[in-house]
């Protein structure tokens, strides 16, 4: 494959993992808080003592971050091929990626977890539904950097 004229925007990577990573947060803090808690069993004590033992997120927000990053530089290289200059074809990119590595991979993982926790169908499609979100994100941002 003939890789001359590919180059990465790290500006670009940075700001698709950026868009990425908020939408993790926003997925799992705000809008789907409740149903996540719920369908991983944890308790409002559990979560009260979280806090009272003054464990900070950051190591965790920052490896998700990274992660995000990872995906991002991994995305703008397939968005080149693709040639996705648009939405539309960012939103495939990304569709397809999903469905070929992280929905996949979740799905095994939820099959093999099936008889530790009663909710794993619902958190697989937590799950996968925000890793296909983050992904139409991160490449939609990589599409149309200009």
């Amino acid at each position: 494959m003939d890789l001359s004229g590919f180059s990465i925007n790290y500006v670009a990577v940075f700001v698709a993992a950026i868009a990425a990573w908020i939408v993790g947060y926003l997925w799992y803090t705000v809008i789907f808080v409740g149903m996540w808690r719920k369908l991983m069993g944890v308790t409002p004590e559990m979560v009260a003592a979280h806090k009272a033992q003054g464990k900070s997120m950051m190591p965790m927000m920052v490896i998700y971050f990274l992660s995000a990053f990872v995906m991002a530089d991994v995305m703008a290289y397939n968005v080149w091929i693709w040639k996705a200059g648009d939405f539309m074809m960012a939103l495939q990119v990304a569709f397809w990626l999903w469905l070929g590595f992280s929905m996949t991979t979740r799905l095994d993982q939820a099959v093999m977890d099936m008889d530790k926790n009663k909710n794993g169908w619902k958190l697989f499609a937590l799950d996968s539904g925000y890793r296909l979100v983050a992904m139409i994100v991160c490449a939609a941002v990589l599409a149309m950097w200009k």
